[in-house]
C-alpha cells in the first residue's frame, strides 16, 4: 500500500479525508519553482517563497470520481495543499496562497504547518486557508477574499466531506464553511460571509462611535455621535437576528 504524502505530520488520512483522495508520497512534492516559472512575480514574493516556505505538498485531490459527488459547474476539483513554514515563520503566507491559487481553477484548501514553542517545548500546529471570489453587492464584480482558521495542534486539524454535499461545488463551499465558520453547513455561504463581515465592521464602528461620544466636548457633537451610534447599533441588532 502506497504511503500518503505528508506535510509535517499531516496527510490526507490524518485530516480524516478518504484514502481514495490521498496523493501518494512519491507524487506529493511540488517544486517551488513551478509556481514562478511562467508568471510575473514580485521579487518580494519570490524571496518569501524561497525563505519562508520549507516545502509545498499536494496532500489530496477531491474529485467527483473519488468522493461520490456529482461534477459541479464552478469547481472541477478541490485540492488540499500543504505549506510547510520555515523555522521562525509563524503567520500564514498570504502572498504565496494568492500566487498558487491564481494559477489554478480548482478550489484549494491550504494547510499551513508551523513549529512553535508551547509550554517550554516545540509543538506542531496547523491552520487552514481558503481564497474565494465574493461580491459584497449585487451587480458588482467579485473580488477574492482570503480566510484563515485559527492555529490549532496538528493532531486536531480535520476536514470533513459533508453528507449534504451533492456536487464538487457543494464540497468546496462546505470546506470553505469549515475554515471560515467551523461548520460544514454550506447553505447561502456567500451571504453568510458578507453578513459576518458587515457585523465585524459595525462592531468596530460602534466602538469608535462610543469613544467619540465619550470625548465630545459640546452637546452638538454628543448628539451627532449618539445618533450615529443608535443607527449602527440598530443595524447590528438586525443583522445578528438573521
Amino acid at each position: 500500500m502506497a504511503i500518503e504524502a505528508h506535510c509535517g505530520t499531516l496527510s490526507a488520512l490524518t485530516l480524516a479525508l478518504p484514502r481514495s483522495c490521498a496523493v501518494p508520497e512519491s507524487r506529493g512534492t511540488l517544486p517551488k519553482g513551478m509556481f514562478v516559472a511562467k508568471v510575473a512575480v514580485s521579487a518580494k514574493t519570490k524571496q518569501h517563497l524561497i525563505h519562508a516556505i520549507d516545502g509545498i505538498t499536494m496532500l489530496a485531490i477531491l474529485r467527483a470520481a473519488n468522493t461520490g459527488v456529482e461534477q459541479g459547474r464552478r469547481i472541477p476539483e478541490v485540492l488540499v495543499i500543504g505549506l510547510r513554514l520555515a523555522d521562525g515563520i509563524e503567520e500564514a503566507p498570504h502572498d504565496i496562497v494568492e500566487l498558487i491559487q491564481a494559477q489554478r481553477k480548482s478550489g484549494i484548501v491550504f494547510v499551513c504547518v508551523r513549529n512553535v514553542e508551547f509550554e517550554g517545548a516545540m509543538r506542531e500546529e496547523a491552520c487552514f486557508v481558503v481564497r474565494r471570489p465574493l461580491s459584497e453587492r449585487s451587480g458588482h464584480a467579485p473580488t477574492f477574499h482570503e480566510f484563515a482558521s485559527a492555529w490549532i495542534p496538528s493532531g486536531e486539524a480535520l476536514l470533513e466531506i459533508a453528507d449534504a454535499a451533492a456536487t464538487t461545488d457543494d464540497l468546496w463551499d462546505s470546506l470553505c464553511s469549515q475554515v471560515i465558520f467551523g461548520s460544514t453547513d454550506f447553505a447561502d455561504l456567500d451571504a453568510r460571509i458578507v453578513r459576518a463581515s458587515r457585523i465585524a465592521q459595525l462592531r468596530t464602528q460602534i466602538a469608535k462611535l462610543e469613544g467619540d461620544h465619550a470625548r465630545a466636548k459640546t452637546q452638538e457633537r454628543r448628539n451627532e455621535a449618539h445618533a450615529k451610534l443608535r443607527k449602527a447599533r440598530a443595524q447590528l441588532e438586525s443583522l445578528e437576528q438573521l
